[in-house]
């Protein structure tokens, strides 16, 4: 009898250990899956402005982009026209009050710099039909044409870009949509480089480094 209830508290032991490695191993791979999302926005963000997509400033060299033009959601800015082949997954298009979205157990917010010398966000904004020139095509020695509405806008914003230093520098935080569905914060730059904190706290409006902050790749 002793022995049965021995064997019991090992069994349940073991049980504890298995559910907490797996709950571990869910939090690591949010992780790893955040990391990843940031190198794939750091590549889509270089892809934009190599190819002077945005040009806001009408200068001839191509600036960074928000969300809401790298998913081919909303018109770039300066114009209305949208990315004819989205950069980043539609999973990145819908911004909340913050200028967060939510994507594998993280929050992600682009940061731009602003006119004033301050910083750029996104915000949510419902959609509102447009009217664009309809799609041409011949069938029959038929030609269409006019107009067609579609619910496309311009990429709300929290202030004005400045386009000349939105050619230099861009910023991406990442971090933990709960206590326990990630282990630490994260964030990309210009530069490529990924930085990581212990805080799982929301790292704000403003472009993070400093104290806290450690070089991980």
């Amino acid at each position: 009898m002793r022995e049965a209830a021995v064997l019991l508290v090992v069994v349940a032991v073991a049980a504890l250990g298995v559910f907490g490695l797996g709950s571990h191993s869910c939090v690591s791979s949010n992780d790893t899956a955040a990391i990843s999302s940031l190198r794939n926005i750091h590549s889509a963000q270089f892809a934009l402005r190599d190819a002077a997509i945005v040009d806001a400033d009408g200068d001839g060299t191509g600036e960074f982009g928000l969300f809401g033009e790298l998913t081919g959601e909303h018109f770039l800015r300066g114009g209305t026209a949208t990315l004819p082949q989205p950069l980043l997954s539609g999973a990145y298009r819908d911004v909340d009050e913050t200028g967060a979205v939510h994507r594998s157990g993280f929050y992600f917010r682009m940061i731009l710099p602003a006119r004033d010398g301050g910083f750029v966000v996104e915000r949510p904004q419902a959609a509102r039909p447009v009217e664009v020139p309809a799609p041409q095509a011949a069938a029959n020695g038929c030609r269409c044409c006019g107009t067609q509405r579609v619910p496309l806008v311009s990429v709300a914003l929290s202030a004005p870009v400045d386009a000349e230093a939105a050619e230099r520098a861009w910023w991406c935080v990442a971090w933990p949509q709960y206590d326990d569905s990630g282990l630490r914060s994260y964030f990309v730059d210009h530069t490529g480089r990924i930085f990581a904190r212990d805080s799982v706290d929301d790292p704000g409006a403003t472009p993070p480094g400093g104290a806290g902050w450690t070089e991980i790749g």
